[in-house]
Parts: C-alpha cells; structure tokens; sequence
C-alpha cells in the first residue's frame, strides 16, 4: 500500500486531537535504539509499542509515520552570500550545503508522493501568460505576482523554454487575470481620463432598474445627471470615478426593492437581466454569459446532492435562489445548467448544508443512490474533475487522496473503535445508534467502549455521554444540536435490533 508523507497539519490532528489518549512515551535515556533493548527495558518497550501503533495508525490512513522533524522543514533556507548551488560552495558554506540539503529532502518527498517535479502542460501555460498580457500587465508584473525572476516570464512568452518546475507552474498559473483593463484615454480638454470596460457598470445599472430603481433615482442618489447614467448603459467604457461610485451603491439598490413599478417593466421589456444571475466574481467579466450552458455541470449537481442528503431537496433550495423546483430537479441529475447555477447553487450550498431540511423523501433518496453527504466535500474543490469526495474505506484499499475523512462510516460498520473518533464524530456515531434504537450496552459493545470487557461499565460510559451531549428522545439532540444526526455511508449501518 503506497503512503506518504503526512503534513504537518495531518501530523498534529492525528497526534493531537485523533491520538490524544495514546501520548508519546518519554524516550529511554540509556539507549538510543528500543529495538535491541525493549525485552530487557520497560522505557524502550514502552517506545516501541508506541511507535508500533502509530506506525499501523498512520499507515491506515495511507500516510508514513516519522520522528523526524526534518520531514517538516521551514521554508527553503538561502546563502546570504549568494552563492550558486556549486558543490565547491557546499563544501565551504554551511548556509549552501544547507539549501541544498532541503532540495534534497524536498525532492525525495516529492518523489514519494508521486508529485511531478516538472510541468508538462506549456501550452495551458503560456495560454495564462498571454491572457495576463492582454489584460495590462507587463512580464515584470507577472514576475512579482508570482514571485520568480521575470527572465523565466520572458522566456516562457517568447517560446524559448521548454520546461519549467512544477512549483513555479502552480505559482504562475495562480496569478489572477484583471477583470477590466484600464485605458488612459484623453477628454476634450486633453486629460488622460482612466476609464475601464464598462461591462459591470452596465450590468449594475440594469440589475438595479430590474429592482424598481429608475435610472433618474438612480442618477440622484449617484450624484450625476440621468442622462450621463443612461450614457453609462451603451457606452464601451467608463471612468474608474463611475465605476466604483455604481460598484459601491449597487448592494443597498438590490437589497431593497425600489418604488418605481414602471422601471422595473420598462426592463423587463428591454431584456435587462436580474442582479441574481449574477455574483460578485463575475459581474465585471464580459466574457460571461448568465445563460450559457455549462459544459459539465458537476459542481452544481454536487452540491445539490450534498443537500439532499440533509433532507434539503429542490423545493428548499428554489425557494432560497427563486428557482422553480422541477429546474432545481433537471440540475441535480445533472442535466443541462446555465452558468448563472453556479454560483446560486454554491451560495445555498453555504447556507443550507449541514441544516437539516423537512424532505426525508430526498435524503432517503440521497442515500439510496449513493449520493455523498456534505461533510464528505469539506475542503475539496466539488467543482474539479479530479477531485473525490472523503469516503471512508475498507483497511485493504489504497486511501491516498484524502486521508483525513471522518470514522463515522467505519464506527457504524463495528470497524472502529470509539477511542479513535473525535468527539464530533463520536457524537454522530452515538446519536445515530440511539435514533436505531440500540440499547447504551449494544453501543458499548459496538463501539468497543469496554475495553476491559465490563459491558456494565461501557453501558454507564454511553449514558453518560449522551446526557453529556444532550443525546435524547430517541437519538434527537435536546436543543437542537445543528448538523445531519448520520454521516457520509451510514445506510450501511448495522440495522435495529
């Protein structure tokens, strides 16, 4: 089984909040290897039982346990002398020998995890480059942005490189592209005026008489004449001055609707469109289209799926974007969606996900087809191809993609123990035993919460801990504890007694 790594943030959440019952031993003071000597000393068996279990715990989860602290090194240390990495330098310099003996490291980590040293995709490169170029700025601003040498810019534009570290891909392909380009454009008094594409103003605009705001109250509470306003609606660009003055005034227009009636008919009527397809990431790009259809809407069937799991079906979610629900539906079988779905999707995604909805008919239909719960996305990119959500497995199957998921599968299939949950997850375990119906002693049993084998005291542990919690009336929290009472597979859970 191929394992890696961990960081250090997976190193201090196992060893800290996952392994906190099981502390470090103090190490034995008369021998440095417990191997040799654990049969004949207590302090280096102790060790190396220790050691043995966190070995087989971190290899569970496909990661490698390690002592050494190296594993997690501060960033690249630099030669103040700015040496080259030369090997006669290494043997002068201790500054140089150890740069280059965190490259090395570096590199064998790298080459452990299976992660590329060198980025082969040149054209989806040099593709960003260009769209930075076309939008203003110059290689010496890519190079900051980026932080690398702007010769490396310049060679990459111009065609004459190659390759180029896998590192230094990720930073440059991470450097934003300007919305909107700024223009230095002389008025009638030759003034060189800034002024930018005009496309998110117009949209603002528009949006904002959608929602019962006249372009003349708009033009009063902007400060400029109506009739410069209306100019802003049809014009290519504007001054940066107009922008942001629209930009800074449109939140207060659509969330209270105005009073003109008329406004809003008189742009329906010239297809203006609702500031609710719109979001602040894209408003300002011309390049956007509300109503085209995405080419692969997962992101917007994941989510909504996510939801359903928490008994929030489509009526619930259209009701919070104003969708009708039969739309809702067609998304969430991931048939065709426009563009404006997701970003409505992720905001109910937001606001919804782990609140438990009214429509059961949906989570039994979440579960029955598989459908991954939302805590199984937490911290994963649920709008890439690539990405997987956390799904607890099997101890036989490879689990490098994401090793730090939630127990509670494998604790309601009896393959955990209760001392290796966190207290969140212990939580959902219990909770969702005691809605089944189980007895505190068939917990107990379940959970392996009686190590010593007294069910009786593994009974008094259970109870306790859900008066602790606020366990109660079959299963249901007290005062209404927010989240989903299961987790992500617990429809295989063993069934009711």
């Amino acid at each position: 089984m191929p394992t890696t790594l961990p960081t250090r943030e997976q190193y201090d959440l196992l060893i800290t909040d996952v392994y906190g019952n099981d502390p470090r031993p103090p190490s034995c003071a008369l021998h440095t290897d417990p191997i040799p000597n654990r049969h004949t000393c207590d302090p280096c068996d102790a060790f190396f039982l220790w050691r043995a279990r966190m070995y087989d715990r971190f290899r569970r989860r496909g990661l490698r346990f390690t002592l050494d602290q190296r594993a997690f090194d501060d960033p690249k240390p630099h030669c103040p002398l700015k040496h080259p990495d030369t090997s006669a330098n290494r043997k002068i310099c201790e500054h140089c020998k150890a740069r280059h003996n965190w490259q090395s490291r570096q590199y064998k980590r790298m080459n452990r995890a299976g992660v590329a040293r060198r980025f082969t995709d040149l054209d989806t490169l040099r593709h960003h480059l260009d769209a930075l170029e076309d939008a203003g700025l110059t290689a010496a601003d890519i190079a900051h942005a980026a932080g690398c040498g702007k010769n490396a810019v310049y060679e990459l534009l111009s065609g004459h490189r190659q390759f180029v570290r896998a590192d230094l891909a990720r930073r440059l392909l991470a450097v934003p592209i300007p919305d909107r380009r700024v223009q230095l454009v002389p008025d009638a008094a030759g003034r060189r005026l800034r002024r930018i594409d005009s496309t998110g103003t117009r949209r603002r605009i528009q949006a904002a008489a959608r929602n019962s705001h006249s372009l003349a109250s708009q033009a009063r509470r902007l400060g400029w004449s109506v009739d410069q306003v209306r100019e802003w609606t049809t014009s290519p660009t504007v001054t940066t001055e107009a922008a942001e003055a629209v930009a800074t005034l449109f939140p207060s227009l659509i969330t209270r609707r105005g009073s003109d009636a008329d406004a809003a008919t008189m742009a329906a009527q010239k297809g203006w469109v609702e500031a609710r397809y719109f979001a602040r990431s894209n408003i300002d790009d011309p390049q956007y289209n509300p109503f085209q259809i995405i080419k692969n809407p997962r992101g917007v069937y994941r989510r909504l799926r996510a939801l359903a799991w928490d008994g929030q079906g489509p009526s619930e979610v259209a009701e919070y974007i104003g969708e009708a629900p039969e739309q809702v539906e067609i998304w969430m079988e991931g048939g065709p969606a426009p563009a404006y779905a997701s970003h409505m999707v992720a905001a109910a995604f937001e606001a919804l996900a782990g609140r438990e909805g009214p429509d059961q008919r949906a989570a039994d239909r979440a579960r029955h087809m598989g459908w991954s719960s939302w805590p199984a996305w937490y911290e994963v990119d649920m709008d890439s191809s690539f990405s997987k959500p956390r799904h607890d497995l099997l101890f036989s199957d490879c689990k490098t993609d994401y090793p730090l998921e939630s127990q509670v599968f494998l604790a309601l299939m009896g393959r955990v123990p209760q001392e290796e949950l966190l207290h969140i997850e212990r939580v959902r375990a219990v909770r969702f035993l005691h809605r089944l119906g189980w007895s505190d002693r068939r917990i107990a049993a379940w959970l392996d919460w009686n190590p010593d084998g007294d069910l009786d005291k593994g009974r008094g542990a259970v109870q306790k801990f859900r008066q602790n919690n606020e366990i109660d009336g079959g299963g249901t929290a007290l005062h209404g504890v927010p989240g989903r009472d299961t987790a992500e597979g617990a429809v295989a859970a063993p069934s009711a007694a």
